[in-house]
């Protein structure tokens, strides 16, 4: 179940491909995703309920007693926040896997950054 490449040595570490190291990054960040996305879900359905079942009691309650159990929208705010964010850095590393697979020996980027590198520029064809 480890995402990680079995490697015993530094120098095996060090040659293994950066594919391969962010196939560990997406599996780990879809991971943080889930993570942060727990506690948010429950602790907003937990509420709900709570809110709801306080709202269902009231009715026992003598005229003009009441509860006034709301939700609290900062929890919700930096909750929710966090869980987009770990979302986006998810899609952003799952793009980079994507663009760095290997055609070959090299990846899109690494062909795209090759003339970037050598000092040509990449349109100078069309000129």
């Amino acid at each position: 179940m480890c995402p990680l490449p079995k490697c015993k040595t530094r120098e095996e570490m060090d040659a293994v491909d950066e594919h391969v190291w962010d196939r560990v990054r997406l599996w780990f960040y879809g991971s943080l995703v889930l993570y942060s996305a727990n506690p948010v879900v429950w602790g907003s359905a937990m509420g709900l309920v709570f809110c709801r079942t306080a709202e269902w009691l009231e009715y026992g309650f003598p005229m003009g007693t009441s509860v006034g159990a709301k939700m609290g929208t900062g929890y919700q705010v930096v909750g929710w926040s966090s869980v987009c964010v770990s979302f986006f850095v998810f899609l952003l590393v799952g793009l980079r896997w994507l663009l760095t697979r290997s055609n070959g020996s090299e990846g899109e980027m690494d062909q795209q950054m090759k003339p970037l590198m050598a000092g040509e520029g990449l349109y100078d064809e069309d000129v």
